[in-house]
C-alpha cells in the first residue's frame, strides 16, 4: 500500500515551488513573446547553467543551437547574428535586433529588459 501525507494541504515549500515554477513559465513565455532568443552551444557549461535556471520552463524559451555537431544546429544563423560567445540573448522584431545580452543572465536582468518585469520568479 502506498502511503499518503496525513494532511491534505501542501507545505509552504511545495506552494512556493509551485509558484516559482508558474512564474518561470510565465517569464519564459513573456520573453519569447517579446522576441528574445537564447543562442547556446551544446558544449557550453554556462549555457547548461542558464537553462537549468529556467528548469522545465526552458521549453518555452526559443533557443538556437550554435554547435554544428549538435542536433538541430543552426551554425549559419549564429554566424549571421555574429554570436561571439554563448549564451547570447538577442531580442528581435521583424529581423531587426533590438537588444543583446552576452553571457549568463540572472532572471531579474532578463525580466528587466522587457515588459516581463512583473513576472520575476518570487515577485509578489
Amino acid at each position: 500500500m502506498i502511503g499518503c501525507t496525513e494532511s491534505g494541504t501542501a507545505s509552504k515549500s511545495e506552494v512556493a515551488n509551485d509558484a516559482i515554477t508558474e512564474d518561470l513559465e510565465t517569464l519564459a513565455r513573456c520573453l519569447t513573446t517579446d522576441g528574445w532568443v537564447m543562442y547556446s552551444s551544446l558544449t557550453c557549461s554556462v549555457c547548461r547553467v542558464q537553462k537549468r535556471l529556467f528548469g522545465d520552463a526552458i521549453s518555452y524559451i526559443q533557443t538556437v543551437e550554435c554547435n554544428p555537431n549538435a542536433d538541430n544546429a543552426e551554425p549559419e544563423r549564429c554566424l549571421e547574428k555574429m554570436i561571439r560567445k554563448t549564451p547570447t540573448w538577442i531580442r528581435e522584431r521583424e529581423e531587426t535586433e533590438l537588444g543583446r545580452l552576452e553571457g549568463y543572465q540572472p532572471l531579474d536582468v532578463l525580466a528587466s529588459q522587457s515588459p516581463c518585469h512583473e513576472h520575476r520568479p518570487g515577485n509578489e
